[in-house]
C-alpha cells in the first residue's frame, strides 16, 4: 500500500504536467511535418509559377535547350552538338543536358521540359536542407532554413528558374556537402555519397567543381582533430567514387575526337577564363558582393553576412564549450560561404551565377544560428521547456514579412533578365503547325539585303519548340521542297522591297523584326 501511493502521486503529476503543456509540446512532431509539406508546397509553387510561359533567353539556356533536343535526335547523350555541329564552344561535359533531355521526354519539347529539373532542385535542395537541420539544431531551425531556401530561392538569375547547368550544379554541392557533414556526424561511409555528387558537379559544369574541392579538403584539414579519415578510408569512400566517373567520360570522349575537347576544357574554360578576359566578362575586385546584394537586396544581404560572422564568433570564442558537431557544422558551411566569392574575385573572367553556390553556406548557417540561439533560450529559462517550435512558428511569421517586403518583388525581375534580347510569347512568329501541313522544315535566316543573319539561339529553341525546326541533314540540306524562310528586317520599307523582288514567297506569320515566309 505504501509503494502505491507514490505511484499514484507520479501518475498524477505526470497528468498535471500533460495538462500544462502547450499546443506545441502536445503534437510537436505532427505539426512540424504538417509545416514541413506547406513549405515545401510553397518552394514548388513559388519556382514553377509561370516557368513555362516564361521568355526564352538568348544565353546558355537557348544554347543548352538545342544541345539537349539534339542528343533526343541524335541518341549520343556523351558528344553534345549546337545545331547539327559537335559543340567546342560550351566546353563542360555532358552530364547537364540529361535533365533537359529528360524533361523533353516526360512533357515535351516545350519550355516546361527544359526548365522541370532545374526547378526540381530547389524542392529538393529545401527537403534535404530541413532532414538535415531537423536532426542537428531541431525542428523550428529545420522549419526556417526551409523556409528560406523556397523563399530567396528563385532571386538568382541563371539557376532554378532558368534551363541552365547552373541549377543541377547548385544540387551536386548542396548533397555533396549534406553527405560530408553526415561523415562526421555519423559514419565514415557517408563520404561515398560526397564522391558521386562532386563527380556528378565536375561532369556538369568542369572546373566549378574545383571549388567544392577546395571546400572539402580545407575543411578536412581543419576539423582533423576532430575526425581524421585515415589513407584507406580517403581512398575507398571519397577519391574513388570521385574520380572513376570522370576518368570514364574523359576515356570514351578520348574515344571521340582524342584530346580535341579535353585540351580545349582544359586551357580554354579553366586558364584562360581565369587569367584572361573572355567574353568582355573583366569585372572589379568587388563585383560578386554587389551581385548577391543586387540579387537578395541590400538588407538580406547585409544580414546574411552579420550571420556569418556571428557564427564565426561563436566557434572562435566558446572552442572548448560549443559542441563537436556544431564545430564541423560551421567550418563547412562557412567555407562554402566564403570561398567561392573568395576564389571566383581572383579570376579575371566573371559572371554573377558563378558564386550562387556560396548561398547554400549562407542559409545553412542562418538555420544553425537559430537553432543555437532557441537551444540558448531553453537553457536560460527552464531545462524542461521544449516549446521550441513554438518559438520558431514566430520566427518564420517575422522572416516572412521581412523578406516578402525585401525580396519578393525581385522574382518577376529575375524571370525578365535580358529582356531586349528575349523572344517573348506576343511577339514570337513561331505558330503550331496547321495539322494538314507536310512535315515543318528547316528555316533559313535572312537579312533584307540578302546576306545570312545571325539567328540568335533563343529564335532557334523557340523554332524547335515550336516544331519549325530540323536539324540539317548528312549534306547540309534541309530536305525540304518548300522551306521556310525566316527574314530579319529592320524597317517596314525594307520588307516591302523585299517581297516585291520575291513575289513567290508569302508571309506566314509576323514578328515585330522577323518574319517568316513560305514558298507558295
Amino acid at each position: 500500500m505504501g509503494k502505491a501511493k507514490p505511484r499514484a502521486r507520479q501518475k498524477e503529476r505526470k497528468q498535471a504536467e500533460i495538462k500544462k503543456a502547450s499546443f506545441f509540446q502536445k503534437h510537436g512532431n505532427m505539426l512540424f511535418w504538417c509545416l514541413f509539406g506547406v513549405i515545401l508546397l510553397f518552394s514548388f509553387w513559388n519556382v514553377f509559377r509561370g516557368l513555362s510561359i516564361a521568355p526564352l533567353f538568348d544565353w546558355d539556356e537557348s544554347r543548352h535547350g538545342v544541345s539537349a533536343w539534339e542528343m533526343l535526335q541524335s541518341g549520343d547523350y556523351l558528344v553534345q552538338t549546337y545545331q547539327g555541329e559537335v559543340d567546342y564552344w560550351n566546353l563542360k561535359p555532358p552530364l547537364s543536358f540529361w535533365p533537359m533531355a529528360l524533361g523533353y521526354r516526360l512533357f515535351g519539347v516545350n519550355a516546361l521540359g527544359l526548365r522541370f529539373f532545374s526547378a526540381l532542385s530547389l524542392p529538393l535542395c529545401c527537403a534535404g536542407a530541413m532532414l538535415l537541420i531537423r536532426r542537428h539544431s531541431g525542428k523550428a531551425a529545420a522549419l526556417c532554413t526551409g523556409f528560406l531556401f523556397a523563399l530567396t530561392g528563385v532571386q538568382f538569375n541563371h539557376l532554378f528558374l532558368h534551363g541552365d547547368a547552373d541549377a543541377v550544379l547548385f544540387l551536386f554541392y548542396f548533397f555533396a556537402l549534406l553527405f560530408f557533414y553526415l561523415s562526421y556526424a555519423e559514419k565514415s561511409v557517408f563520404l561515398i555519397g560526397t564522391g558521386i555528387f562532386t563527380a556528378c558537379a565536375f561532369l556538369a559544369k568542369a572546373a566549378h567543381a574545383g571549388v567544392l574541392i577546395v571546400v572539402l579538403l580545407l575543411s578536412m584539414l581543419i576539423l582533423r582533430r576532430e575526425k581524421s579519415f585515415s589513407i584507406i578510408e580517403f581512398g575507398l569512400f571519397f577519391a574513388l567514387p570521385m574520380v572513376s566517373p570522370i576518368l570514364l567520360w574523359c576515356y570514351f570522349r578520348w574515344k571521340y575526337d582524342g584530346f580535341s575537347f579535353l585540351q580545349q576544357m582544359l586551357f580554354t574554360d579553366i586558364i584562360s577564363r581565369t587569367t584572361s578576359e573572355l567574353e568582355s566578362n573583366a569585372r572589379g575586385g568587388t563585383y560578386y558582393l554587389k551581385e548577391f546584394s543586387r540579387a537578395l537586396g541590400p538588407l538580406l544581404f547585409v544580414l546574411f553576412i552579420c550571420i556569418l560572422v556571428a557564427c564565426l564568433l561563436i566557434l572562435f570564442l566558446n572552442k572548448k564549450s560549443i559542441k563537436k558537431m556544431d564545430k564541423v557544422f560551421i567550418c563547412v558551411y562557412s567555407l562554402m560561404a566564403i570561398v567561392p566569392i573568395a576564389l571566383y574575385s581572383l579570376a579575371v573572367t566573371k559572371l554573377s551565377w558563378y558564386v550562387w553556390p556560396a548561398f547554400i553556406g549562407f542559409i545553412m548557417l542562418t538555420g544553425w544560428l537559430i537553432g543555437f540561439l532557441l537551444r540558448l533560450h531553453v537553457q536560460a529559462n527552464s531545462s524542461k521547456n521544449q516549446g521550441t517550435l513554438e518559438q520558431g512558428v514566430l520566427v518564420i511569421m517575422g522572416l516572412a514579412i521581412l523578406l516578402a517586403i525585401g525580396v519578393m518583388p525581385n522574382r518577376f525581375a529575375m524571370q525578365k533578365y535580358y529582356d531586349t534580347s528575349t523572344i517573348f510569347p506576343e511577339n514570337c512568329i513561331f505558330l503550331d503547325l496547321p495539322n494538314d501541313m507536310a512535315t515543318p522544315s528547316t528555316y533559313i535566316a535572312l537579312n533584307t539585303d540578302g546576306s545570312r543573319a545571325n539567328l540568335p539561339q533563343s529564335w532557334v529553341l523557340q523554332g524547335i519548340f515550336s516544331g519549325y525546326y530540323q536539324a540539317p541533314d548528312s549534306n547540309g540540306d534541309n530536305g525540304a521542297a518548300n522551306p521556310l524562310l525566316l527574314v530579319h528586317y529592320s524597317s517596314a520599307s525594307d520588307l516591302e522591297a523585299f517581297q516585291q523582288a520575291h513575289p513567290d514567297y508569302s508571309i506566314f506569320a509576323n514578328g515585330k523584326s522577323y518574319v517568316l515566309m513560305s514558298v507558295e
